[in-house]
């Protein structure tokens, strides 16, 4: 926070801030207010320095639409910081082709080579370009150390099982014309069943669709779609909720929990006028709308295309008095506010949070 506000000019009281600080640590010590789990092992640490701020959030969002394999492949990018990831695969007439050559790739033994590798097989059957041919020689062993984000190695095979089920799902959405939505939503799944962070963290995902699409209704019927068993269960699955129809239809929705298709729906009118601004209104306040359309994979936070949420938590049975509580809010305030000062690895994903700036800040009984 201090550089941010030398680096553009905005006064710095230090006394003010040195003393706000110990009152901060100290909260924090007595446990009336924390950063989450990730906040605690890598804020302030060399990993944020050198990789950016991506391993201190907790959620995020992207659309898969017309550029599809940017999408998948920023989904496996946030899901390997230990970041829960909500997507909305969108219809936009996808195209494949069958892959006319091929070349050899080898496999960096990194979390950038994993996403390039994925990256690499999606063009090529998205341009019908040649295929890579993986070298996973590189890619060290189960059981080996993580250094930088901790924890052990899972060792190439579920890489290469993701290259596998792409490939095969690739070949037949070319041959059969399968949906395009179900096909999305299956490279998201697959992605998230692939990443385990450092074997102790395993991925978190929630998929959103409109309410008219029943294919996406239905892509938790196993006995219609026996092949998505094996990682359908990676992502909850809800309908977005717009027109007086939809809202006519939500029995539709509770069929389908009575059947096991575990289906939730988000109630998009309510979006626009959460926590980012209200809708333009001079009896009230005369800001922006919220332009969130996407969720976290636990279901709180609404968020755009590429956005990221940070969170923190109050504990109100710790705190003697409401003062104390006040402030423990603020605190957990200031330090996800702070986080977001922090720019991660991926500029599209900075632009958003230089607008939002949202942060969560919860309640622990």
């Amino acid at each position: 926070r201090k550089s941010h506000y030398i680096r553009n000019r905005i006064e710095w009281d230090e006394v003010y801030w040195q003393f706000y600080a110990a009152k901060m640590g100290i909260a924090l010590c007595r446990m009336q207010w924390t950063p989450p789990g990730r906040g605690l092992w890598s804020m302030g640490t060399d990993l944020v320095r050198r990789r950016g701020a991506m391993a201190l959030y907790n959620c995020a969002y992207t659309d898969i639409g017309k550029n599809w394999v940017d999408d998948v492949c920023w989904i496996m990018d946030i899901l390997m910081y230990g970041v829960g990831v909500g997507f909305g695969p969108i219809r936009t007439g996808l195209q494949l082709h069958a892959p006319e050559r091929t070349y050899r790739f080898e496999i960096p033994d990194t979390r950038e080579g994993w996403v390039e590798s994925v990256r690499r097989l999606l063009l090529a059957f998205r341009t019908g370009s040649s295929l890579p041919i993986f070298d996973y020689s590189r890619v060290r062993p189960a059981g080996a150390e993580i250094r930088t984000f901790g924890g052990i190695a899972s060792g190439p095979d579920p890489l290469k099982k993701l290259h596998e089920m792409i490939t095969d799902l690739c070949y037949k959405y070319i041959r059969d014309q399968t949906d395009e939505i179900k096909l999305k939503t299956d490279f998201a799944n697959l992605v998230g069943v692939c990443v385990i962070t450092g074997n102790v963290r395993r991925s978190a995902e929630l998929a959103c669709c409109e309410m008219g699409d029943p294919v996406f209704h239905h892509l938790k019927d196993y006995e219609r779609y026996p092949d998505r068993e094996a990682w359908g269960w990676m992502s909850n699955n809800c309908i977005r909720l717009r027109e007086d129809e939809d809202f006519e239809q939500l029995d539709m929705v509770a069929r389908a929990n009575v059947e096991g298709r575990d289906l939730g729906y988000l109630n998009m009118r309510n979006v626009p006028h959460g926590r980012i601004g209200k809708v333009d209104d001079p009896l009230r306040f005369n800001l922006r709308p919220d332009r969130a359309h996407g969720l976290n994979p636990c279901g709180e936070i609404p968020l755009e295309h590429r956005e990221v949420c940070n969170l923190s938590e109050t504990i109100p049975t710790r705190c003697p008095d409401e003062k104390s509580w006040y402030d423990a809010c603020d605190y957990a305030a200031t330090y996800c506010s702070t986080v977001t000062l922090l720019p991660t690895h991926q500029p599209e994903t900075n632009a958003v949070i230089n607008r939002n700036r949202r942060i969560g800040v919860s309640i622990v009984d």
